[in-house]
């Protein structure tokens, strides 16, 4: 082996040698979760939001900016702070929250539910409701004091599930 071929494989080790221990930390530290602003040469933890709506296949806008996915969904690599979140479905009314993204957190928004636009209000029980929520294939079922129901979400379908009335 010549001198010349020593010379190019000593320069190239040591390049390689450089770029490894250079490129190491930025590489480990995006891997745990820190984010680097090179403008203002800060390293920073990031936070997670999670969304999730009843309907889901919501669009999701923050702040006031059209974010690419539908719910359910997850938003990473986000610096700690505050953010407008709204999620928006065609004929139903949009939803809107401030969240608060802490660093190496989770924020959740899973109990978000959609109501649909509607022009004419329907009465579904004539009965106290005392509480109600929204099943995943868009039935309604509520709690009163003269059972338990279920109903489609625009007030057709009533159907009794139990009499039972001494709910906890």
């Amino acid at each position: 082996m010549n001198t010349v071929d020593k010379i190019i494989r000593w320069t190239a080790f040591f390049v390689s040698l450089a770029l490894f221990f250079t490129l190491l930390p930025i590489i480990l530290s995006y891997s745990l979760g820190y984010n680097i602003d090179y403008k203002a040469f800060k390293i920073y933890k990031t936070g997670i939001i999670h969304l999730r709506s009843q309907p889901s296949g919501a669009v999701v806008y923050m702040n006031g900016e059209l974010f690419g996915n539908l719910t359910p969904t997850r938003i990473e690599d986000l610096r700690p702070g505050n953010y407008n979140i709204e999620v928006r479905k065609e004929g139903y009314y949009p939803w809107n929250k401030e969240l608060t993204v802490r660093p190496n957190m989770v924020t959740k928004a899973e109990d978000i539910i959609l109501f649909p636009l509607s022009q004419a209000i329907k009465k579904v029980l004539n009965k106290d409701v005392l509480a109600f929520t929204i099943s995943d294939n868009n039935y309604l079922y509520c709690m009163a004091t003269s059972g338990f129901w279920r109903t489609n979400m625009d007030g057709t379908g009533l159907l009794r599930l139990s009499p039972y009335s001494d709910w906890p």
